[in-house]
């Protein structure tokens, strides 16, 4: 039996018969589980001391491992979120635990490589190689407070961020001016964390400046001397800064970004479908945005050029693996609204985020390229029963996005599977990995013409439920429906997720 007779266990932990920590001075299981710490009981000989907050040094706390977590939950690959809302820890202790705490609710280690990248899978041993005083070291930590500080609701740590960062531009600027330097793994990695921290705490008053960090990015993976081994995925980055293209972009043969490591014929790397859309994507805004004059030769070209890529979506769709493809674990209740983001319909769990990720990646350009057609056709005059096929594909697509929600969002999808019943039903939010991984797949549900209005707004509602439960600040702004974003700005936003899919442990 578990936590009888002398025990360092937390009372908690005791009744609820589970295997304590006993951290000091709060129980780790309890705050990933949003339990309240209700202390512990100290027998004669058995007393703990608090003589001073815990220190922020050079000496990390004590690591808050993702996969300790209650029994109640999966425990492989837990999707459980290491952070809560500690009211019983003052700024001093969060901030002890914040990039401990980061490096469990941001980073996705890959289950296996010859199918996953994961998710910034290596950041945690190259920080500990590259030291506390490196750049690398400096914007994680810059990150841990900025998610910290939103998710808590502490602007104390939000203050310390804040200047943190304005420090660390200054040194990377001059780290990335060195040759030697610039085009290293670990420039790549603080560009891209410097972009997360500007998602992180972007508003209305301050929407975020990552897209100068994406072409920083693009600008480390296009050099000459980049450290990774990509061309397709090179160019797709190279698509966000167009000064570095001196030639025409040579259709690749190697595995590109977004597709999974394994060499194989039968998966089609799906860079290749976006390096085709993105041009025409971009020419369908220049044309209907109602600027300028434009002939009906043009908009029937664009159309056709958008439809011609219908055979390369199905294609991707139909030839992933087994592992890769989503499997239905059931259909959740017309009243299973605990969570906020849990929709009547199927739900759907994946190998893993990364694969997740890559799925509503085709999803939401299939999407765009239905809108495009459906916006040609309006403009053409076309008759409405033309549209059907766009629409039905839509919801399709729509629908599939709509499935994988309780995957990124809830520590447990089965948990959606039953009915609010008001009875206290434990269901714990994912990590917040999962809401900044989904972020645009649900702006483009939100913004797309051939999409319902009301599941436009149902969307609105989960990126706003993100913003609120998980702290990310971009995920509030593009839920308000008045938020006229370009869609650069989304699209680079997007482009730092898959940069952060770059490095793994060697």
């Amino acid at each position: 039996m578990v936590n009888h007779g002398v025990s360092k266990a937390c009372k908690e932990c005791k009744k609820r018969r589970k295997k304590c920590d006993a951290t000091r001075p709060s129980c780790n299981r309890c705050l990933r589980s949003r339990r309240a710490f209700p202390g512990y009981e100290e027998d004669p000989g058995f007393v703990f001391r608090n003589y001073g907050v815990i220190s922020s040094g050079s000496h990390r706390a004590s690591p808050v491992d993702s996969t300790q977590v209650p029994t109640e939950v999966p425990t492989e690959d837990s999707n459980c979120a290491a952070t809560v809302s500690p009211s019983n820890l003052d700024d001093a202790e969060l901030e002890a635990l914040s990039v401990n705490t980061f490096f469990a609710d941001f980073c996705v280690p890959s289950r296996d490589r010859l199918l996953s990248r994961g998710f910034l899978d290596g950041l945690e041993p190259l920080v500990d190689h590259a030291g506390s005083s490196s750049d690398i070291s400096k914007a994680v930590r810059v990150v841990a407070l900025a998610a910290t500080g939103n998710r808590n609701g502490r602007s104390g740590l939000l203050v310390k961020a804040k200047h943190i960062y304005g420090d660390l531009l200054r040194s990377f600027q001059t780290s990335i001016s060195n040759p030697e330097t610039a085009n290293t793994a670990e420039s790549l990695m603080v560009a891209v964390l410097l972009g997360l921290y500007e998602i992180i705490i972007s508003n209305e008053g301050h929407p975020g400046h990552h897209t100068a960090h994406v072409r920083g990015v693009s600008a480390i993976l296009s050099s000459k001397n980049s450290p990774f081994d990509l061309l397709g995925g090179m160019q797709l980055f190279q698509l966000n800064n167009p000064i570095l293209l001196k030639e025409p972009l040579k259709q690749a043969q190697d595995v590109g970004v977004l597709c999974a490591p394994i060499v194989n014929s039968r998966v089609q790397s799906l860079d290749s479908i976006l390096l085709k859309f993105n041009p025409i994507f971009y020419r369908a805004n220049d044309l209907l945005s109602g600027d300028s004059q434009i002939s009906e030769s043009a908009v029937r070209q664009v159309m056709e050029d958008a439809l011609s890529l219908e055979t390369m979506f199905a294609t991707w769709a139909a030839s992933q693996t087994l592992e890769w493809k989503p499997k239905t674990i059931g259909r959740s209740s017309r009243n299973s609204s605990a969570y906020g983001f849990c929709c009547p319909g199927r739900i759907d769990v994946y190998f893993d985020l990364y694969v997740a990720a890559v799925w509503n990646t085709y999803r939401k350009t299939h999407l765009l390229m239905l809108d495009v057609v459906f916006r040609c056709k309006k403009w053409l005059g076309l008759d409405m029963a033309s549209h059907t096929r766009e629409e039905r594909e839509a919801y399709s697509l729509v629908e599939e996005i709509v499935a994988s929600i309780p995957f990124h969002l809830s520590s447990d999808p089965t948990s959606c599977l039953t009915e609010d019943t008001g009875e206290g039903t434990e269901r714990l939010p994912g990590k917040p990995v999962g809401g900044l991984l989904l972020l645009h797949p649900l702006w483009v549900v939100t913004v797309s013409s051939v999409v319902s209005p009301k599941m436009q707004d149902s969307m609105r509602d989960c990126l706003a439920w993100i913003g609120r439960n998980m702290g990310i600040g971009q995920a509030t702004l593009l839920s308000q429906s008045d938020a006229n974003l370009p869609f650069q700005y989304i699209a680079e936003g997007h482009v730092l997720m898959w940069a952060g899919m770059l490095i793994h442990p060697v």
